[in-house]
């Protein structure tokens, strides 16, 4: 059984085809020029053919009317006169008497409408092609053309001649460009529309996609983000919105432009970014146009930050020790240590953040000494401290045996001064004799301490240092040492007794030792000189010659030489008394 039914159906196959026949649509045509249209068709009559029927309307809108009946099976054409060659439909009905009637599509004798291209855009790193459907009735399929090469006005058929689209996008998985240009055409049966170049075929012209570069400014810290603009949108582009996406973040819009460049600043040194950019058509914001993405890492010149010193001191051998600290996150190219505007010490990286320095050249005891870093990166962006100038003490030595001292304040910047230490030096012995908190200070000295006569003095600030974004510090910091040398005073008593309790005859002195080229002369009422001394401990016994002077008037005259250099000289009378 099972082999006759197969021989049943094979025998029943063609009988069956012919008995119903096949019509294709048709192709209309204008014939240009002589107010004809051309209607053809293929068809394979079926085997009760009656009739082929061409139906033609002159308004999509209006209902068809039968223009030919052609009852000869082979004729497979049409010519229908259309004065001014206007626009016409055509439908062909094929009628069987055993089969009924088969009808073809609807056809007209124009090409068919050339599609509007939505837009262009990169998604995936692939150019990606979108058009609205051709209002055209007959449409069967879209052929992409492709600009080779890009801006010469040279398109080809793509991916190749023939090779029609039916929906409404291309992805060009093949290019191996981001930036490229389309048209597209709309295929009938037997017509194509116009390619869509713009101008004098009223479509809106070809459209390319939006390639995004960009030039990295590491100095200014900008990066600039530039693209062809978006083409041919009916009403233009409205603008373009800049998208970013920081270290793994998603895009997002973050800022608007109306021309085709962008620049992004600050740029972060070692930061991950991506970049896209959408142009938005006019009066249509929902119809946008992605470029391509740029992912890079950032380089930008890290400029120091800051520079501060954290001391500044006169050390014990009149040396200033000097400290501060900078930004080693940066391109550092120079950096110099100055005094007083002129460089005394060139680093040779800001690798430490604390650093310090001893300059022995400095003159701490004529002047306070300024000093400041400036610090210079691979750009030229110059990093400088704010100046800070040591303490300059001076001390003078007053009437009454007083010492008066006055100092410079501290300069450093952020440092906030609390009080001053006032160490006195005594041979060598240091010791703490006030806190102030003014800049000037009267020692009165003990004029029974003979060595208080040559007194010296340091000063220390006590400061506190609050740098920004860090804990507040304790500081120090010492002036140079000045000295004060007091002037001898030297009194003479106007009598003396040898045998009683005033028995040598010498000079009443305070801080007498600082005296120099001390002389003692005594001489009788004749100018006899007889007693001579140069040393201040060393007085007149009231003797001559080993014998006791008479008692009576004597003359002295006493010379000697200040710690200042002044050269003096007393004369007077004394009493000897027996």
């Amino acid at each position: 059984m099972k082999y006759i039914c197969i021989i049943w159906l094979c025998l029943s196959a063609f009988p069956l085809a012919a008995q119903v026949g096949s019509i294709s649509a048709p192709c209309a045509r204008v014939l240009i020029g002589i107010a004809q249209d051309s209607v053809e068709w293929a068809a394979q009559p079926c085997a009760t053919f009656s009739a082929y029927e061409v139906f033609g309307r002159r308004d999509s809108s209006q209902p068809f009317l039968l223009l030919a009946t052609i009852t000869d099976p082979n004729q497979q054409s049409f010519v229908n006169p259309n004065a001014g060659e206007g626009f016409w439909e055509y439908r062909l009905t094929m009628l069987c008497s055993s089969a009924g009637a088969q009808n073809t599509i609807v056809v007209s004798n124009r090409r068919p409408v050339t599609p509007n291209l939505r837009r262009v855009y990169i998604a995936n790193n692939v150019p990606v092609l979108e058009w609205d459907s051709s209002p055209s009735v007959d449409v069967v399929g879209y052929q992409v053309y492709k600009e080779n090469p890009y801006n010469s006005g040279n398109f080809f058929p793509y991916p190749a001649l023939g090779q029609l689209q039916t929906g409404n996008q291309f992805v060009d998985a093949a290019a191996t460009d981001l930036l490229v240009r389309y048209a597209i055409v709309a295929v009938s049966p037997c017509n194509k529309s116009l390619l869509g170049e713009g101008g004098a075929d009223s479509t809106t012209g070809p459209h390319s996609s939006i390639f995004m570069d960009y030039t990295l400014d590491t100095c200014a810290q900008a990066l600039t983000l530039s693209w062809n603009g978006y083409e041919n949108w009916a009403q233009g582009v409205e603008g373009y919105e800049i998208l970013a996406g920081i270290d793994g973040g998603n895009l997002q819009v973050i800022d608007t432009a109306l021309n085709t460049s962008y620049t992004f600043a600050p740029v972060v040194d070692n930061q991950q970014i991506r970049f896209t950019v959408r142009a938005i058509e006019s009066n249509r914001s929902s119809n946008k146009a992605t470029s391509n993405e740029i992912n890079l890492l950032t380089l930008a010149n890290r400029q120091m930050d800051f520079c501060y010193f954290t001391g500044l001191t006169v050390a014990s051998n009149n040396e200033v020790e000097i400290s501060w600290i900078w930004d080693t996150d940066t391109d550092f190219a120079s950096a110099e240590l100055l005094r007083e505007q002129s460089a005394i010490f060139a680093p040779t990286s800001a690798n430490q953040f604390a650093n310090n320095y001893l300059d022995p050249t400095a003159n701490v005891n004529n002047q306070s000494h300024s000093y400041q870093v400036r610090a210079t990166d691979a750009c030229g962006f110059e990093q400088q401290s704010a100046e800070g100038k040591t303490i300059f003490l001076q001390v003078q030595a007053d009437a009454g045996y007083i010492n008066r001292l006055q100092w410079s304040n501290l300069q450093l910047q952020n440092a906030t001064i609390q009080s001053y230490h006032v160490y006195r030096v005594l041979n060598g012995n240091e010791q703490r004799v006030a806190t102030v908190t003014d800049t000037t200070y009267s020692d009165v000295l003990d004029i029974n301490q003979n060595n208080q006569a040559n007194a010296c003095y340091y000063i220390v600030a006590n400061a506190t240092l609050a740098l920004p974004a860090r804990a507040s510090r304790f500081l120090q910091s010492r002036s140079n040492t000045a000295c004060a040398q007091q002037n001898a005073a030297v009194q003479f008593p106007n009598a003396f007794a040898p045998n009683g309790h005033n028995r040598i005859f010498k000079p009443v002195l305070v801080f007498g030792r600082s005296l120099q080229d001390y002389n003692l002369q005594i001489f009788d009422r004749y100018g006899q000189l007889i007693f001579s001394s140069s040393d201040i401990f060393i007085g007149w016994d009231g003797r001559h010659k080993e014998q006791a002077a008479p008692q009576g008037v004597y003359v002295y005259r006493v010379q000697y030489k200040q710690p200042d250099g002044q050269q003096q000289q007393q004369q007077g009378t004394l009493m000897l008394l027996r």
